[in-house]
Parts: C-alpha cells; sequence; structure tokens
C-alpha cells in the first residue's frame, strides 16, 4: 500500500451509523460486465436456478438486485415481465421447501445495460423492494423466475457470472429431474438493507478504522460484500481508490 495512503488510513477513526439501501449480500458472480449464460426460467423447456445464499449477522433485507437477459424471440423483451421470487430452505445441500413467496410481477425496476457491456442482447438489471430476514449463518435458496405463461419464445434468463464461478443448482421440469449441481455458474444478485450509508465500514462494526481497509481486502479476494466502493456493480482495483476517497469521507 502506499506509504502516504497509509497515512490518511491511520489519521483518523471515525464512528459509523448503520446503511441506507446497504449492500448485505453479492455473491461475487456477473453484474453487468460479466454477464455471460443462464438458463431459461419460462420457455417451452422451462428451467430454474437458484443459488445459495448464507449472511452473518442477521439482515433485515428490503431490497433485492438482480441481472438477467432476454434471449430468443425476446430480444425486445415484453411491456409486461412476471417475476416471482423465492426464497428456499437448505435440504443437504441443495434448495429445499419454499419458505418465502414474493409475486413481484411487473413492479420491478428495469434498466437497460449499456452497449457494449455484454456480448448477449437485452441484458437488464432489476430492483424490487422485499421483505425477508435472513438469520445469521443459515442457508438459504434463491430463486427468480419470470413467467409470463404461454408467450410464444419466451426466453428470459438469470444472468451468470463466468464459467465455473459460484455455487448454483438447476432444475429442468420437462426433463423430471431434481436439483443437482453441474458446475452451473452463480446465478448474479445483491441483497440490500434499510439504514443510513457508511460504504467504508466494510466489517460492519460501526466503526471507520483501519481494519477496514483488511475487510476490503479480504472483500476484493472473495469478490464479496463490500467490495463495490464505487457502486459500478462490479468488483475491481478502482474500488480501492473508492474505498480510500469513503475513509477519508468519513461517516456521520
Amino acid at each position: 500500500m502506499n506509504t502516504a495512503h497509509t497515512g490518511v488510513l491511520l489519521a483518523a477513526s471515525i464512528f459509523a451509523g448503520a446503511a441506507s439501501a446497504q449492500l448485505v449480500y453479492d455473491n461475487g458472480v456477473g453484474g453487468p460486465a460479466g454477464v455471460t449464460t443462464g438458463l431459461v426460467a419460462d420457455s417451452s423447456v422451462p428451467q430454474t436456478v437458484t443459488d445459495n445464499v448464507a449472511i452473518q449477522p442477521d439482515q433485515a433485507v428490503t431490497r433485492i438486485e438482480w441481472t438477467g437477459f432476454y434471449g430468443g424471440g425476446d430480444e425486445t423483451p415484453p411491456a409486461t415481465d412476471n417475476f416471482f421470487i423465492y426464497i428456499r430452505d437448505d435440504a443437504n445441500g441443495t434448495p429445499g421447501a419454499v419458505i418465502a413467496t414474493f409475486p413481484v410481477g411487473d413492479s420491478v425496476s428495469r434498466t437497460l445495460v449499456p452497449p457494449g457491456t455484454s456480448v448477449l442482447s437485452s441484458v437488464y438489471t432489476y430492483e424490487v423492494a422485499i421483505s425477508f430476514t435472513f438469520l445469521s449463518g443459515v442457508e438459504y435458496w434463491l430463486e427468480i423466475e419470470n413467467d409470463n405463461g404461454n408467450r410464444d419464445n419466451d426466453t428470459w434468463s438469470w444472468a451468470t457470472g463466468p464459467t465455473g464461478t459460484g455455487g448454483s443448482v438447476w432444475f429442468s421440469a420437462n426433463l423430471g429431474v431434481n436439483w443437482f449441481d453441474s458446475t452451473f455458474p452463480g446465478a448474479d444478485f445483491r441483497l440490500y438493507a434499510d439504514g443510513d450509508t457508511c460504504l467504508a465500514d466494510v466489517n460492519g462494526d460501526g466503526v471507520v478504522s483501519p481494519t477496514d481497509f483488511t475487510a476490503w481486502i479480504a472483500a476484493f479476494n472473495q469478490m464479496g460484500p463490500g467490495c463495490d466502493q464505487n457502486g459500478d456493480g462490479m468488483c475491481t482495483p478502482t474500488d480501492f481508490t473508492a474505498w480510500i476517497a469513503n475513509f477519508n469521507a468519513g461517516c456521520d
């Protein structure tokens, strides 16, 4: 680390509040710049993907953001989506029973990813309010579907990260198979909680201090929560410079 930055980092210990729309979980794959492919959630061969979630400490999640895309006959997306969000329990390392359902339908914010960030067309980010408390250390499975019924060529898919990343499993109703791991890449999503934003407090102890630098390094190495300090939806070395700026700005 640059010695000038070291002096800045050690200059103060600033007390911080909880975070507003604070990112509390990012499965560390995909995002607009990392989108590759996914399994179709609603088509003539319906396939569903789930990805595992484990959070510490307890978090009352109030918003979810995910990335998806339209293919096949849906490069021009439908005027109306019909999203369902399911949270499942864990059944020995695979998705278990549904414990929460959010039929959010079309009440989502859908934002087109700017051209040039992906080889895929019609890539969007979505966000919607939910209300679910993830208990500390408990493994859950998150499933998102976009069910538009019998529309022809309806091929909406979750966006994913590079092949081999993450731990998703998938299910194909037409094939009559159970959930199984096919080394499918992790599906792209982020969970947020309410509060006052303090991005620099990466370890969440309520204090902005040099220990948050160590926490940021860990988040960067794991592509985990707290890494994205500049809000571009990615975890890159530029977030280090952003963390320094956030540290120096402090928190109220």
